[in-house]
Protein backbone atom coordinates (compact mmCIF):
# COMPACT_ATOMS: atom_id res chain seq x y z
CA UNK A 1 0.00 0.00 0.00
CA UNK A 2 1.18 3.54 -0.71
CA UNK A 3 -0.03 4.90 2.64
CA UNK A 4 -0.23 3.27 6.07
CA UNK A 5 -3.50 2.23 7.61
CA UNK A 6 -4.84 5.18 9.56
CA UNK A 7 -6.94 3.15 12.00
CA UNK A 8 -5.95 0.18 14.15
CA UNK A 9 -7.55 -3.09 13.13
CA UNK A 10 -10.75 -4.04 14.94
CA UNK A 11 -10.14 -6.23 17.96
CA UNK A 12 -6.44 -5.45 18.03
CA UNK A 13 -4.94 -4.35 21.35
CA UNK A 14 -3.78 -0.76 21.09
CA UNK A 15 -0.79 0.42 23.11
CA UNK A 16 -1.83 4.06 23.33
CA UNK A 17 1.27 5.21 25.22
CA UNK A 18 3.54 3.69 22.59
CA UNK A 19 1.55 5.38 19.81
CA UNK A 20 1.83 8.74 21.55
CA UNK A 21 5.59 8.32 22.02
CA UNK A 22 6.05 7.47 18.35
CA UNK A 23 3.88 10.40 17.28
CA UNK A 24 5.94 12.78 19.44
CA UNK A 25 9.14 11.43 17.90
CA UNK A 26 7.77 12.18 14.46
CA UNK A 27 6.55 15.63 15.51
CA UNK A 28 10.02 16.44 16.84
CA UNK A 29 11.35 15.94 13.32
CA UNK A 30 8.46 17.85 11.69
CA UNK A 31 8.84 20.83 14.01
CA UNK A 32 12.62 20.68 13.71
CA UNK A 33 12.52 20.97 9.92
CA UNK A 34 9.90 23.70 10.17
CA UNK A 35 12.21 25.56 12.55
CA UNK A 36 15.10 25.22 10.10
CA UNK A 37 13.01 26.54 7.19
CA UNK A 38 11.72 29.48 9.22
CA UNK A 39 15.07 30.57 10.69
CA UNK A 40 17.84 29.50 8.31
CA UNK A 41 19.87 32.28 6.73
CA UNK A 42 22.83 32.21 4.37
CA UNK A 43 26.10 32.68 6.24
CA UNK A 44 28.50 35.49 5.37
CA UNK A 45 29.87 35.03 1.85
CA UNK A 46 27.34 32.32 0.93
CA UNK A 47 24.70 33.02 -1.69
CA UNK A 48 22.78 29.75 -1.74
CA UNK A 49 20.59 29.97 1.38
CA UNK A 50 18.40 27.15 0.06
CA UNK A 51 21.33 24.71 0.02
CA UNK A 52 22.20 25.57 3.62
CA UNK A 53 18.59 25.16 4.67
CA UNK A 54 18.24 21.78 2.94
CA UNK A 55 21.48 20.52 4.51
CA UNK A 56 20.21 21.41 7.98
CA UNK A 57 16.88 19.73 7.24
CA UNK A 58 18.65 16.52 6.20
CA UNK A 59 20.48 16.46 9.54
CA UNK A 60 17.16 16.71 11.38
CA UNK A 61 15.63 13.87 9.35
CA UNK A 62 18.62 11.57 9.61
CA UNK A 63 18.00 8.49 11.76
CA UNK A 64 14.23 8.93 12.13
CA UNK A 65 12.76 5.45 12.72
CA UNK A 66 15.82 3.82 11.23
CA UNK A 67 15.12 0.09 10.69
CA UNK A 68 11.71 0.52 12.36
CA UNK A 69 9.12 0.37 9.61
CA UNK A 70 6.28 -0.32 12.03
CA UNK A 71 7.17 2.74 14.10
CA UNK A 72 7.33 4.84 10.94
CA UNK A 73 3.85 4.03 9.64
CA UNK A 74 2.12 3.93 13.05
CA UNK A 75 3.52 7.35 13.95
CA UNK A 76 2.24 8.73 10.64
CA UNK A 77 -1.16 7.15 11.20
CA UNK A 78 -1.31 8.66 14.69
CA UNK A 79 -0.51 12.20 13.56
CA UNK A 80 -3.06 11.90 10.75
CA UNK A 81 -5.72 10.99 13.28
CA UNK A 82 -4.65 13.91 15.49
CA UNK A 83 -4.47 16.59 12.80
CA UNK A 84 -7.39 15.68 10.53
CA UNK A 85 -9.87 16.99 13.14
CA UNK A 86 -10.08 19.26 16.15
CA UNK A 87 -12.36 18.96 19.17
CA UNK A 88 -15.11 21.50 19.70
CA UNK A 89 -17.85 20.97 22.26
CA UNK A 90 -16.76 17.34 22.78
CA UNK A 91 -17.11 16.54 19.07
CA UNK A 92 -14.58 16.04 16.28
CA UNK A 93 -14.79 18.65 13.53
CA UNK A 94 -12.80 18.72 10.31
CA UNK A 95 -9.63 20.79 10.75
CA UNK A 96 -8.58 21.97 7.32
CA UNK A 97 -5.65 24.01 8.60
CA UNK A 98 -4.27 21.10 10.65
CA UNK A 99 -4.46 18.72 7.69
CA UNK A 100 -2.76 21.25 5.42
CA UNK A 101 0.00 21.91 7.98
CA UNK A 102 0.63 18.17 8.30
CA UNK A 103 0.71 17.68 4.52
CA UNK A 104 3.31 20.41 4.05
CA UNK A 105 5.38 19.29 7.03
CA UNK A 106 5.41 15.68 5.80
CA UNK A 107 6.36 16.92 2.34
CA UNK A 108 9.46 18.64 3.72
CA UNK A 109 10.31 15.65 5.91
CA UNK A 110 9.96 13.19 3.02
CA UNK A 111 12.19 15.30 0.78
CA UNK A 112 14.87 15.49 3.47
CA UNK A 113 14.71 11.75 4.18
CA UNK A 114 15.06 10.86 0.50
CA UNK A 115 17.97 13.26 0.01
CA UNK A 116 19.90 11.93 3.01
CA UNK A 117 19.33 8.30 1.95
CA UNK A 118 17.02 7.39 4.84
CA UNK A 119 14.15 6.59 2.50
CA UNK A 120 13.91 5.36 -1.07
CA UNK A 121 11.49 6.57 -3.70
CA UNK A 122 9.17 3.60 -4.37
CA UNK A 123 9.42 1.82 -7.69
CA UNK A 124 5.80 2.56 -8.62
CA UNK A 125 6.54 6.30 -8.53
CA UNK A 126 9.60 5.96 -10.78
CA UNK A 127 7.67 4.04 -13.42
CA UNK A 128 7.40 6.29 -16.52
CA UNK A 129 3.95 7.28 -17.74
CA UNK A 130 4.92 7.11 -21.42
CA UNK A 131 7.56 5.62 -23.71
CA UNK A 132 9.23 8.82 -24.90
CA UNK A 133 13.03 8.84 -24.99
CA UNK A 134 14.89 10.27 -22.00
CA UNK A 135 17.92 12.57 -22.16
CA UNK A 136 19.89 11.35 -19.13
CA UNK A 137 19.80 8.21 -17.03
CA UNK A 138 17.47 8.59 -14.08
CA UNK A 139 15.06 11.01 -15.77
CA UNK A 140 11.38 10.05 -15.67
CA UNK A 141 8.49 11.05 -17.94
CA UNK A 142 5.45 11.96 -15.84
CA UNK A 143 2.03 13.43 -16.42
CA UNK A 144 1.63 17.13 -15.64
CA UNK A 145 -0.43 16.17 -12.59
CA UNK A 146 2.37 14.08 -11.06
CA UNK A 147 5.12 16.50 -12.09
CA UNK A 148 3.17 19.59 -11.03
CA UNK A 149 5.80 20.98 -8.63
CA UNK A 150 8.67 20.56 -11.09
CA UNK A 151 6.58 22.10 -13.89
CA UNK A 152 5.62 25.08 -11.72
CA UNK A 153 9.29 25.67 -10.86
CA UNK A 154 10.26 25.23 -14.54
CA UNK A 155 12.66 22.51 -13.50
CA UNK A 156 11.65 19.92 -16.14
CA UNK A 157 13.80 19.18 -19.16
CA UNK A 158 11.02 18.94 -21.74
CA UNK A 159 7.23 18.93 -22.04
CA UNK A 160 5.29 17.03 -24.65
CA UNK A 161 1.62 16.09 -25.13
CA UNK A 162 0.71 16.53 -21.46
CA UNK A 163 3.88 14.86 -20.15
CA UNK A 164 6.98 16.35 -18.56
CA UNK A 165 10.50 14.94 -18.38
CA UNK A 166 11.55 15.29 -14.74
CA UNK A 167 15.32 15.22 -14.11
CA UNK A 168 16.67 12.92 -11.43
CA UNK A 169 17.66 15.84 -9.15
CA UNK A 170 13.97 16.89 -8.93
CA UNK A 171 12.56 13.44 -8.16
CA UNK A 172 12.84 13.80 -4.36
CA UNK A 173 10.85 17.05 -4.32
CA UNK A 174 8.33 15.67 -6.82
CA UNK A 175 7.76 12.53 -4.78
CA UNK A 176 7.46 14.59 -1.58
CA UNK A 177 4.72 16.67 -3.21
CA UNK A 178 2.89 13.45 -4.13
CA UNK A 179 3.08 12.38 -0.47
CA UNK A 180 1.55 15.71 0.55
CA UNK A 181 -1.35 15.27 -1.91
CA UNK A 182 -1.99 11.79 -0.60
CA UNK A 183 -2.03 12.98 3.02
CA UNK A 184 -4.57 15.72 2.18
CA UNK A 185 -6.86 13.13 0.63
CA UNK A 186 -6.26 10.54 3.34
CA UNK A 187 -7.10 12.98 6.16
CA UNK A 188 -10.68 13.19 4.90
CA UNK A 189 -10.95 9.39 4.81
CA UNK A 190 -9.43 9.14 8.29
CA UNK A 191 -11.99 11.55 9.74
CA UNK A 192 -14.90 9.58 8.25
CA UNK A 193 -13.46 6.33 9.66
CA UNK A 194 -12.94 7.92 13.05
CA UNK A 195 -16.56 9.09 13.22
CA UNK A 196 -17.73 5.56 12.36
CA UNK A 197 -15.24 4.05 14.80
CA UNK A 198 -16.46 6.23 17.66
CA UNK A 199 -20.12 5.69 16.76
CA UNK A 200 -19.79 1.91 17.08
CA UNK A 201 -18.21 2.22 20.53
CA UNK A 202 -15.16 0.17 19.47
CA UNK A 203 -12.71 3.04 19.81
CA UNK A 204 -10.49 3.05 22.91
CA UNK A 205 -11.48 5.61 25.54
CA UNK A 206 -8.14 7.34 24.94
CA UNK A 207 -9.36 8.39 21.48
CA UNK A 208 -12.79 9.63 22.58
CA UNK A 209 -13.15 13.46 22.37
CA UNK A 210 -15.41 13.32 25.44
CA UNK A 211 -12.35 12.29 27.46
CA UNK A 212 -10.55 15.41 28.67
CA UNK A 213 -7.08 13.84 28.44
CA UNK A 214 -7.33 11.82 25.27
CA UNK A 215 -4.33 10.73 23.24
CA UNK A 216 -5.24 12.67 20.11
CA UNK A 217 -5.37 15.95 22.02
CA UNK A 218 -1.97 15.19 23.56
CA UNK A 219 -0.48 14.68 20.11
CA UNK A 220 -2.31 17.62 18.54
CA UNK A 221 -1.17 20.11 21.16
CA UNK A 222 2.37 18.75 21.61
CA UNK A 223 5.35 20.86 20.71
CA UNK A 224 8.99 20.12 21.54
CA UNK A 225 10.89 22.27 23.98
CA UNK A 226 12.85 25.11 22.39
CA UNK A 227 16.09 23.51 23.62
CA UNK A 228 15.36 20.41 21.53
CA UNK A 229 15.10 22.32 18.24
CA UNK A 230 18.08 22.75 15.89
CA UNK A 231 20.36 25.63 16.80
CA UNK A 232 20.22 28.45 14.24
CA UNK A 233 22.78 31.17 14.90
CA UNK A 234 21.98 34.80 14.09
CA UNK A 235 24.08 36.18 11.20
CA UNK A 236 24.79 39.44 12.99
CA UNK A 237 25.53 38.38 16.56
CA UNK A 238 22.81 38.35 19.22
CA UNK A 239 19.25 38.63 17.90
CA UNK A 240 17.13 40.44 20.49
CA UNK A 241 13.79 39.75 18.78
CA UNK A 242 14.52 36.04 18.42
CA UNK A 243 15.62 35.77 22.06
CA UNK A 244 12.30 37.18 23.23
CA UNK A 245 10.30 34.95 20.87
CA UNK A 246 12.09 31.84 22.11
CA UNK A 247 11.45 32.77 25.75
CA UNK A 248 7.80 33.43 24.98
CA UNK A 249 7.62 30.14 23.11
CA UNK A 250 9.01 28.32 26.14
CA UNK A 251 6.12 29.71 28.19
CA UNK A 252 3.36 29.23 25.62
CA UNK A 253 2.94 26.57 22.97
CA UNK A 254 3.01 28.18 19.52
CA UNK A 255 2.21 27.49 15.89
CA UNK A 256 -0.25 24.81 14.88
CA UNK A 257 -0.31 23.39 18.41
CA UNK A 258 -1.39 26.77 19.84
CA UNK A 259 -4.08 26.97 17.17
CA UNK A 260 -5.45 23.59 18.26
CA UNK A 261 -5.39 24.63 21.93
CA UNK A 262 -7.22 27.88 21.15
CA UNK A 263 -9.96 26.09 19.22
CA UNK A 264 -10.48 23.42 21.86
CA UNK A 265 -10.48 25.97 24.71
CA UNK A 266 -12.94 28.14 22.85
CA UNK A 267 -15.69 27.70 25.43
CA UNK A 268 -13.54 28.95 28.29
CA UNK A 269 -13.10 32.58 27.17
CA UNK A 270 -14.54 34.27 30.24
CA UNK A 271 -12.43 32.24 32.66
CA UNK A 272 -9.24 33.06 30.77
CA UNK A 273 -10.02 36.78 30.51
CA UNK A 274 -9.91 37.09 34.29
CA UNK A 275 -6.27 35.97 34.44
CA UNK A 276 -3.43 38.49 34.71
CA UNK A 277 -2.66 40.06 31.31
CA UNK A 278 0.77 39.53 29.76
CA UNK A 279 3.43 42.21 29.35
CA UNK A 280 2.46 42.73 25.70
CA UNK A 281 -1.20 43.46 26.53
CA UNK A 282 -0.25 45.78 29.40
CA UNK A 283 2.07 47.70 27.05
CA UNK A 284 -0.63 48.01 24.37
CA UNK A 285 -3.03 49.43 26.97
CA UNK A 286 -0.44 51.98 28.06
CA UNK A 287 -0.04 53.07 24.45
CA UNK A 288 -3.70 54.14 24.53
CA UNK A 289 -3.46 55.80 27.94
CA UNK A 290 -3.22 59.61 27.76
CA UNK A 291 -1.89 59.85 31.34
CA UNK A 292 1.53 58.27 30.73
CA UNK A 293 4.68 59.30 28.91
CA UNK A 294 3.54 58.52 25.41
CA UNK A 295 7.02 58.40 23.87
CA UNK A 296 8.07 55.74 26.39
CA UNK A 297 4.81 53.79 26.30
CA UNK A 298 4.75 53.52 22.50
CA UNK A 299 8.50 53.01 21.96
CA UNK A 300 8.29 49.24 21.17
CA UNK A 301 5.73 49.82 18.41
CA UNK A 302 7.13 50.45 14.91
CA UNK A 303 5.91 53.59 13.10
CA UNK A 304 3.35 51.71 10.99
CA UNK A 305 1.70 50.31 14.12
CA UNK A 306 2.11 53.51 16.15
CA UNK A 307 0.09 55.31 13.47
CA UNK A 308 -2.78 52.87 13.95
CA UNK A 309 -2.56 53.07 17.74
CA UNK A 310 -2.60 56.87 17.54
CA UNK A 311 -5.68 56.81 15.30
CA UNK A 312 -7.33 54.32 17.63
CA UNK A 313 -6.59 56.45 20.69
CA UNK A 314 -8.03 59.54 18.98
CA UNK A 315 -11.07 58.07 17.20
CA UNK A 316 -11.78 54.80 19.11
CA UNK A 317 -12.30 53.25 15.67
CA UNK A 318 -10.30 51.80 12.77
CA UNK A 319 -11.30 50.64 9.31
CA UNK A 320 -11.53 46.90 8.80
CA UNK A 321 -8.20 46.42 7.02
CA UNK A 322 -6.46 48.46 9.77
CA UNK A 323 -8.08 46.33 12.48
CA UNK A 324 -7.08 43.21 10.56
CA UNK A 325 -3.42 44.29 10.39
CA UNK A 326 -3.40 45.40 14.03
CA UNK A 327 -4.97 42.15 15.28
CA UNK A 328 -2.46 40.06 13.34
CA UNK A 329 0.34 42.21 14.77
CA UNK A 330 -1.00 41.50 18.27
CA UNK A 331 -1.10 37.82 17.37
CA UNK A 332 2.52 37.97 16.19
CA UNK A 333 3.79 39.51 19.44
CA UNK A 334 2.13 36.83 21.56
CA UNK A 335 -1.42 38.01 22.30
CA UNK A 336 -3.81 35.13 22.89
CA UNK A 337 -7.25 35.52 21.35
CA UNK A 338 -8.63 36.34 24.77
CA UNK A 339 -6.04 39.09 25.27
CA UNK A 340 -6.95 40.54 21.87
CA UNK A 341 -10.61 40.55 22.86
CA UNK A 342 -9.70 42.08 26.21
CA UNK A 343 -7.68 44.85 24.53
CA UNK A 344 -10.68 45.97 22.50
CA UNK A 345 -13.17 45.42 25.31
CA UNK A 346 -11.32 47.37 28.01
CA UNK A 347 -8.83 49.47 26.11
CA UNK A 348 -11.08 50.83 23.36
CA UNK A 349 -14.65 50.49 24.58
CA UNK A 350 -14.46 50.82 28.37
CA UNK A 351 -17.42 53.17 28.76
CA UNK A 352 -20.73 51.97 27.46
CA UNK A 353 -19.88 50.99 23.89
CA UNK A 354 -20.10 47.24 24.34
CA UNK A 355 -22.71 46.96 21.59
CA UNK A 356 -20.22 48.29 19.03
CA UNK A 357 -17.54 46.02 20.44
CA UNK A 358 -19.73 42.92 20.21
CA UNK A 359 -21.09 43.75 16.77
CA UNK A 360 -17.98 44.96 14.97
CA UNK A 361 -15.03 43.18 16.47
CA UNK A 362 -15.69 39.93 18.30
CA UNK A 363 -16.37 37.75 15.26
CA UNK A 364 -13.56 39.37 13.25
CA UNK A 365 -10.96 38.83 15.98
CA UNK A 366 -11.97 35.22 16.44
CA UNK A 367 -11.85 34.74 12.66
CA UNK A 368 -8.32 36.21 12.52
CA UNK A 369 -7.26 33.68 15.15
CA UNK A 370 -8.78 30.77 13.21
CA UNK A 371 -11.74 30.19 15.54
CA UNK A 372 -14.51 31.04 13.07
CA UNK A 373 -15.26 30.31 9.44
CA UNK A 374 -12.70 28.03 7.80
CA UNK A 375 -10.54 28.17 10.99
CA UNK A 376 -7.49 29.32 9.03
CA UNK A 377 -4.49 30.36 11.07
CA UNK A 378 -3.60 33.76 9.56
CA UNK A 379 0.03 34.83 9.86
CA UNK A 380 1.04 38.41 10.77
CA UNK A 381 1.93 40.80 7.95
CA UNK A 382 5.58 41.36 7.14
CA UNK A 383 7.22 44.58 5.99
CA UNK A 384 6.92 43.70 2.31
CA UNK A 385 3.16 43.12 2.46
CA UNK A 386 2.61 46.33 4.47
CA UNK A 387 4.43 48.28 1.75
CA UNK A 388 1.83 47.23 -0.82
CA UNK A 389 -1.36 49.14 -1.53
CA UNK A 390 -4.39 48.07 0.54
CA UNK A 391 -7.61 49.87 -0.35
CA UNK A 392 -5.51 52.63 -1.92
CA UNK A 393 -3.33 53.10 1.18
CA UNK A 394 0.15 51.85 2.10
CA UNK A 395 0.64 51.05 5.76
CA UNK A 396 4.41 51.51 5.66
CA UNK A 397 5.15 55.27 6.01
CA UNK A 398 8.54 54.94 4.33
CA UNK A 399 7.29 54.13 0.81
CA UNK A 400 7.48 57.09 -1.54
CA UNK A 401 9.39 60.34 -1.52
CA UNK A 402 10.68 62.42 1.36
CA UNK A 403 7.88 64.88 0.72
CA UNK A 404 5.35 62.06 1.03
CA UNK A 405 6.91 61.08 4.35
CA UNK A 406 6.80 64.63 5.69
CA UNK A 407 3.24 65.18 4.54
CA UNK A 408 1.88 61.94 6.05
CA UNK A 409 4.01 61.82 9.22
CA UNK A 410 4.75 65.41 10.21
CA UNK A 411 1.90 65.42 12.75
CA UNK A 412 2.57 61.91 14.02
CA UNK A 413 3.92 61.39 17.53
CA UNK A 414 6.80 59.14 16.47
CA UNK A 415 8.03 61.58 13.81
CA UNK A 416 8.00 64.51 16.21
CA UNK A 417 9.87 62.44 18.83
CA UNK A 418 12.84 61.80 16.48
CA UNK A 419 16.04 63.67 17.17
CA UNK A 420 17.35 66.05 14.50
CA UNK A 421 20.04 63.58 13.45
CA UNK A 422 17.57 60.70 13.58
CA UNK A 423 15.07 62.48 11.33
CA UNK A 424 17.81 63.36 8.86
CA UNK A 425 18.98 59.72 8.75
CA UNK A 426 15.42 58.50 8.21
CA UNK A 427 14.84 60.95 5.35
CA UNK A 428 18.13 60.00 3.70
CA UNK A 429 17.09 56.33 3.76
CA UNK A 430 13.68 57.19 2.28
CA UNK A 431 15.37 59.27 -0.39
CA UNK A 432 17.52 56.24 -1.26
CA UNK A 433 14.37 54.09 -1.51
CA UNK A 434 15.39 51.82 1.38
CA UNK A 435 12.28 51.62 3.58
CA UNK A 436 13.78 48.92 5.82
CA UNK A 437 16.83 51.08 6.57
CA UNK A 438 14.54 54.00 7.38
CA UNK A 439 12.69 51.92 9.97
CA UNK A 440 16.02 50.71 11.40
CA UNK A 441 17.09 54.36 11.81
CA UNK A 442 13.91 55.04 13.79
CA UNK A 443 14.62 52.04 16.01
CA UNK A 444 18.21 53.16 16.64
CA UNK A 445 17.13 56.73 17.45
CA UNK A 446 14.63 55.53 20.06
CA UNK A 447 16.97 52.91 21.58
CA UNK A 448 20.19 54.79 22.19
CA UNK A 449 21.79 53.77 18.90
CA UNK A 450 21.08 50.03 19.31
CA UNK A 451 20.74 48.08 16.05
CA UNK A 452 17.71 45.89 15.44
CA UNK A 453 19.84 43.35 13.47
CA UNK A 454 19.66 41.77 10.03
CA UNK A 455 16.68 39.52 10.71
CA UNK A 456 14.24 42.44 10.85
CA UNK A 457 11.36 41.35 8.61
CA UNK A 458 8.11 42.37 10.30
CA UNK A 459 6.61 44.84 12.83
CA UNK A 460 6.58 42.00 15.37
CA UNK A 461 10.41 41.75 15.09
CA UNK A 462 10.67 45.47 15.87
CA UNK A 463 8.42 45.13 18.93
CA UNK A 464 10.14 42.01 20.28
CA UNK A 465 13.62 43.50 19.88
CA UNK A 466 12.56 46.68 21.68
CA UNK A 467 10.92 44.83 24.57
CA UNK A 468 13.96 42.55 24.93
CA UNK A 469 16.34 45.50 25.09
CA UNK A 470 14.15 47.18 27.72
CA UNK A 471 13.98 43.99 29.81
CA UNK A 472 17.73 43.50 29.70
CA UNK A 473 18.35 47.15 30.50
CA UNK A 474 15.98 46.90 33.47
CA UNK A 475 17.76 43.74 34.67
CA UNK A 476 21.11 45.52 34.47
CA UNK A 477 19.76 48.39 36.55
CA UNK A 478 18.59 45.97 39.21
CA UNK A 479 21.96 44.17 39.28
CA UNK A 480 23.81 47.49 39.52
CA UNK A 481 21.56 48.54 42.41
CA UNK A 482 22.22 45.22 44.14
CA UNK A 483 25.98 45.36 43.64
CA UNK A 484 26.12 48.89 45.07
CA UNK A 485 24.96 47.51 48.42
CA UNK A 486 27.42 45.98 50.87
CA UNK A 487 26.52 42.41 49.96
CA UNK A 488 29.11 39.89 48.89
CA UNK A 489 28.44 38.76 45.35
CA UNK A 490 28.75 35.05 44.51
CA UNK A 491 31.98 34.01 42.77
CA UNK A 492 31.76 34.12 38.97
CA UNK A 493 31.31 30.91 37.02
CA UNK A 494 33.93 30.75 34.27
CA UNK A 495 31.88 28.23 32.29
CA UNK A 496 28.63 30.18 32.49
CA UNK A 497 27.49 32.13 29.39
CA UNK A 498 27.70 35.93 29.59
CA UNK A 499 24.76 37.71 31.17
CA UNK A 500 22.28 38.91 28.53
CA UNK A 501 22.54 42.53 29.64
CA UNK A 502 26.31 42.45 28.94
CA UNK A 503 25.28 42.63 25.27
CA UNK A 504 24.03 46.19 25.86
CA UNK A 505 26.45 49.11 25.51
CA UNK A 506 27.69 50.40 28.85
CA UNK A 507 26.65 53.96 27.99
CA UNK A 508 23.13 53.01 26.91
CA UNK A 509 20.53 55.16 28.67
CA UNK A 510 16.79 54.45 28.33
CA UNK A 511 13.82 56.04 30.01
CA UNK A 512 11.80 53.02 31.18
CA UNK A 513 10.11 54.45 34.28
CA UNK A 514 6.56 54.46 32.90
CA UNK A 515 6.87 51.24 30.89
CA UNK A 516 8.27 49.18 33.74
CA UNK A 517 5.22 49.53 35.97
CA UNK A 518 3.04 46.47 36.34
CA UNK A 519 0.05 48.50 37.48
CA UNK A 520 -3.07 48.36 35.38
CA UNK A 521 -4.12 51.59 33.69
CA UNK A 522 -7.17 53.24 35.13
Amino acid sequence: ARAPRAMPRAGRDVDVEALVRRAKTRLNALYGIQHVHANARASDGANDAWAIRDADAREVARGLFADDEDGDWTSLAMVKMAFCAVERKRRLERWEYGAEWLARAERDLTKARVECGEREIPAWFLKPDCDYAIEEEGDVWMTFERAGRAVARRAVRRMRDGYALVPMRELAATYAEAVAREIREDCDRVLRKMHAWLATGKAPMAFDPKCRSNALRIVRTYQPDASELPKISAPNGFNFAKARRERRRAQRVGGVAQHAIAIEADGEVEAIIETRPGAELRRARKALDSNVNRDVATRPFPPCIRNKMEDLRRDAHLKYHDRFQLNLFFKGIGFTVNEALEFWRRGVFPKGRMKAYQGEHTYAIRHHYGLEGAMKDYTPHNCDSLAELTEGVRTCPFVGSVEDLRQSSNSRDWYQALSFDGREAVELAVQAGDRRAACERVFADFHGGMSIGEDFESPADYFDASMEIEDQYRDRQRRDAFSSKSVAAPPPDDDAPPAPSSLLPERLQLDIEDSSSDEEPA
